[in-house]
């Protein structure tokens, strides 16, 4: 039989309350509801579904929890879930305990290329999956805080290891350690589309949580970008252009012939210089 816990709470935002909570998949619960999921005998780790009090469809946003000390009746969340929850500070949430499984493989879309070009892609992915996301779930966004800048990244999705689509896993064995996960990231948001298609398609894959390690200094291969229409016609142009044509010369050439002599027209006074020659040599004849 399945032992779960069930209460409704308001929502607290992270930033104000605990600032460290800005990335992760960690909430902060009272003391009071920890006290019935011991009494409900409900298994650990302890994992929760979330969703607005009221909503008739079934949540898709899980989480784990970071420590049981919030105010009575309040749970802290990060201010991304509250986001993706479409909830403000104060909405009521309607928490209940779940059982969650590991995965075997996660789709990862980065909003923008620089998350690519770090100097080790896959192992940031892996250092914040094992501090801060010891649950993923899909659709969602979640923020990765590297070398001073936030990178958003989409779980676009999850699947098991016969290829089955999944909600939402844990990433953390039972021991503590992160569990083998394979990570596929797609073409980031901000790089245009191949020019085969605009279908973003699986650029990498590699391993996190791994106990060989993961490979370093990843290179990851993306179709080259769209020239626009303008674009391919100021190519084109450019190609059909040619400001000088003719055969080139080089030093080791022959000399070119050496130019003609121009030649000299006489002017009036010595056309009648020349007559006045001609006519004394036919005098003398």
């Amino acid at each position: 039989m399945d032992h779960y816990c069930e209460r409704v709470f308001v929502a607290k935002r992270a930033s104000v309350i605990k600032p460290d909570m800005k990335e992760g998949s960690r909430v902060l619960l009272p003391a009071s509801f920890l006290s019935e999921i011991l009494r409900m005998n409900v298994p650990h780790p302890y994992y929760f579904s979330l969703q607005p009090y009221g909503q008739k469809k079934e949540s898709n946003v899980f989480a784990a929890v970071k420590e049981f000390t919030s105010e009575e009746g309040c749970v802290v969340l990060p201010d991304w879930m509250m986001q993706h929850m479409k909830v403000k500070e104060g909405s009521s949430i309607k928490i209940r305990t779940c059982a969650l499984p590991h995965g075997d493989l996660i789709v990862l879309t980065p909003h923008e290329t620089d998350f690519t070009k770090l100097t080790d892609t896959i192992s940031v992915l892996q250092q914040h999956v094992q501090n801060h996301y010891p649950v993923l779930f899909k659709p969602s966004t979640i923020l990765v805080h590297h070398a001073g800048h936030d990178f958003l990244i989409d779980v676009n999705d999850i699947k098991d290891g016969k290829g089955n689509s999944m909600n939402a896993i844990t990433t953390v064995h039972n021991v503590g350690y992160t569990t083998e996960l394979k990570v596929s990231l797609e073409r980031p948001l901000d790089m245009p589309p191949s020019p085969e298609d605009s279908v973003n398609s699986p650029v990498a894959s590699n391993v996190i949580g791994s106990p060989s390690g993961i490979p370093s200094n990843t290179t990851f291969q993306y179709a080259p970008p769209t020239l626009t229409e303008d674009e391919s016609k100021e190519a084109e142009a450019k190609e059909r252009f040619q400001a000088f044509s003719g055969t080139g010369k080089t030093l080791s050439d022959s000399a070119p012939a050496a130019p003609k002599a121009a030649e000299v027209i006489p002017d009036a006074e010595e056309l009648r210089r020349i007559r006045e020659k001609r006519l004394k040599a036919l005098s003398k004849r």
